[in-house]
This record gives C-alpha cells, structure tokens and sequence, in this order.
C-alpha cells in the first residue's frame, strides 16, 4: 500500500488508514508532508500535488484553496503560540494560512537566493518571525 496516512489510537497495536489515493483521485505513491495540530489533535492537514485537511482526525477531508499551489509542497507547520497560523512551502515559495489551513496567501521571498525552500521553523513565541532552510537547486 504506497501512498497511505495511516494512524493507530491503541500504542501502535492496529493502524487506520485515513488518507490514500481513494481519497485524493491523485497518484498518491507520495503523500508528504502533513501536519497535526497541537491544539486540536483532530486537525490535520497533509499535502500531495495541494492541500489536504482533516477537522475529524482523518475520517473526511476537504480540499482547500487548491488553486494557490504551484508545485509538490515540502514542508507543513503549525504555529506553536497560533494554532490558526500554518506555513507551508514548495520548493520555490512559502505560504501562510491565518484560518487553520482554510485559505492560503502566497509570501514574498525576494531577497532569498535561488534555491529550493525544504524547510520551516517558526518561533515559538512569535509566529512573526520564520526561518526557513534554503538549499541550492
């Protein structure tokens, strides 16, 4: 089974699968990355070719603002001090959802040299301040 989240409630003893190719129509032999809040344990937002999200632990999931997404996202992250604040980034760009993953604005990244964004970390007193690894391509 390629392409499946899968997610046990009982220490690892049986696994549920909650997000496969069923679920998106797309060849899901990729499913990465995805995010669970801390705050809510219900929500989780994963990712494929777009944006995938979840309010009832991976029972349902909706498909969000598909349209602002460019290429295959690398990375999700909640905000540690803002549960509505998540960053999410394809290799050329990074987003910001202030909704818990509803809707997306892309984030200017002039300044930064060419490269593939693979990674986000956000501070955790202020959601403000991003820091986010840039590798050449």
């Amino acid at each position: 089974h390629r392409g499946q989240i899968r997610k046990t409630v009982d220490g690892g003893n049986s696994f549920k699968t909650i997000f496969s190719e069923s679920i998106s129509n797309e060849d899901a032999s990729f499913v990465s990355p995805y995010t669970v809040s801390k705050e809510n344990p219900n929500l989780i937002i994963a990712a494929h070719e777009t944006i995938w999200r979840s309010t009832d632990g991976g029972d349902h999931w909706t498909h969000p603002d598909a349209d602002t997404f460019r290429f295959r996202l690398k990375h999700i992250v909640f905000s540690p001090s803002d549960p509505a604040i998540v960053f999410a980034c394809d290799c050329a760009q990074l987003y910001k959802s202030e909704d818990t993953g509803m809707s997306w604005a892309r984030i200017s990244v002039e300044g930064m040299p060419r490269g593939c964004i693979s990674n986000i970390a956000i501070n955790p007193r202020d959601p403000n301040h991003v820091v986010v690894i840039n590798r050449r391509k």
